[in-house]
């Protein structure tokens, strides 16, 4: 099945007297429900073989007692003796989806094994489990929710003997008239309850965007190179065509000051946790709400670029976004939060490759990856190595790792090596594309949905 852009909005649920404890209750009930379903698939592996509609009827057929069927083979009853159809499927939907990753985790763990031996080689890799401890949030189909207007609505909810209808004032932005809104989850965060509404953009609405291999074929392609950093230029995006003409460049700063609020909150982390031994111990959570600002701060700025590179490429009718494979890294031999602020920022570079992926299939636009070799190193006229240098050019040191100038001694070419490395990147893209068009090719990696 083919799947159109989704995103989900999120409403916050007013305080109830018993709201917390009713949760509690549903969510136990449905994990449970789950892990049921899921042990029943398990004596039945068959069942993974069939499609998702047919194994939910099987599944059912296996577990609801009815009048065609009084005595199930596996009685859902022994978990809750009342438990509506639709939270019933809504379980069963999740074991299935639980049941496929594990036995597909287990599939590769075995190929990985196989392979090891044909060679002779020691394999020490342990196999994958069965989820130990069941922690999904109750998804509530139609029949289960009802009354929704945006401001209010009515959940049916297990009380611990009995299921009941309950009204909440909820607040949250507007969903778009344009999307398909989905069944909704309960979700708790702290001591606070939030619906999550998955949408989903309608087939008949949504253009699916063309492969790589096919928009390549194109002379008139644009795409949007960006090269992403730890430094003050968190991302640079350049607009360019396979002919090497660059169109537009745009800088979109803010790592200095982002990286200033995050160290002092990591150093004052530091000081709390150097009066307290209750640090690193196991089980016990420190500094609960700078941890979480921490993460807000950072989550917030992976959403302010990654919009901000979508919107740039839409502007200038780019079709493809490419960034750099970043992995492998180890962070320089700091200490404390200097290490920990680094090893973020980097952390933030995956999460605005993310957030880019998922916000540009929406507008019908491809992102892709490259290998980052030589990028910030060969000069993007000529290919040869250039000096990179802060203020002034050192000649006993000609190449300083992080510095924000570049300078080519062949071809005299000069300026922002984050501007280079971003130019660097979308050429490479061409030529790797250009040259073997329609294959993988080492250090590529090229997705077409969030």
């Amino acid at each position: 099945m083919v799947k159109t852009p989704s995103k989900t909005y999120c409403f916050s649920l007013e305080d109830h007297p018993r709201s917390i404890e009713l949760f509690n209750h549903t969510k136990d009930l449905f994990n449970n429900t789950i892990e049921f379903y899921f042990n029943v698939i398990e004596q039945h592996q068959e069942i993974l073989k069939l499609r998702s509609q047919d194994a939910l009827r099987a599944l059912e057929k296996l577990s609801a007692k009815t009048k065609k069927n009084p005595n199930p083979e596996h009685n859902v009853s022994s978990v809750c003796p009342s438990i509506p159809v639709l939270f019933r499927r809504a379980a069963i939907n999740k074991a299935l989806g639980a049941s496929r990753s594990f036995h597909t985790h287990l599939h590769k763990w075995n190929e990985r094994k196989a392979k090891a031996e044909s060679v002779h080689k020691k394999f020490t890799e342990k196999p994958p489990v069965p989820p130990r401890k069941w922690n999904f949030s109750p998804v509530f189909y139609k029949k289960l929710y009802k009354n929704f207007d945006g401001t209010s609505i009515i959940l049916r909810l297990w009380t611990g003997k009995s299921w009941a209808w309950v009204k909440f004032s909820c607040k949250g932005q507007e969903t778009p008239a344009q999307w398909d809104v989905l069944s909704p989850s309960l979700v708790k965060r702290k001591h606070r309850l939030f619906l999550h509404f998955p949408l989903q953009k309608p087939k008949e609405d949504f253009v699916w965007p063309e492969k790589i291999v096919e928009q390549i074929k194109n002379p008139e392609l644009k795409i949007c190179s960006v090269d992403l950093n730890i430094n003050d230029d968190l991302a640079v995006c350049v607009i360019q065509k396979a002919n090497g003409a660059v169109e537009a460049t745009k800088f979109i700063l803010g790592g200095s000051y982002l990286q200033h609020r995050r160290k002092r909150l990591l150093g004052i982390i530091a000081t709390k946790r150097s009066k307290t031994r209750a640090a690193g111990q196991k089980g016990i959570s420190d500094n609960v709400a700078l941890w979480d600002k921490i993460r807000n701060i950072d989550e917030q700025e992976a959403h302010r670029v990654s919009r901000r590179i979508v919107d740039f490429a839409l502007a200038h009718g780019a079709t493809v976004i490419v960034f750099e494979h970043l992995g492998n890294y180890r962070p320089k031999k700091n200490k404390g939060s200097a290490k920990s602020n680094e090893k973020r920022a980097f952390w933030l570079r995956g999460k605005i490759f993310h957030y880019t992926k998922y916000k540009a299939f929406e507008h019908s636009v491809v992102t892709a990856r490259i290998s980052p070799k030589n990028t910030s190193r060969q000069c993007n006229l000529c290919r040869e190595d250039v000096f990179r240098f802060g203020k002034e050019m050192d000649p006993n040191n000609p190449y300083t790792p992080g510095a924000p100038n570049f300078f080519c001694p062949n071809c005299q070419n000069r300026g922002s090596n984050d501007r280079m490395a971003a130019i660097n990147v979308g050429r490479k893209f061409f030529r790797k594309w250009l040259e073997k068009p329609g294959k993988k090719f080492s250090g590529t990696e090229v997705s077409h949905a969030g």
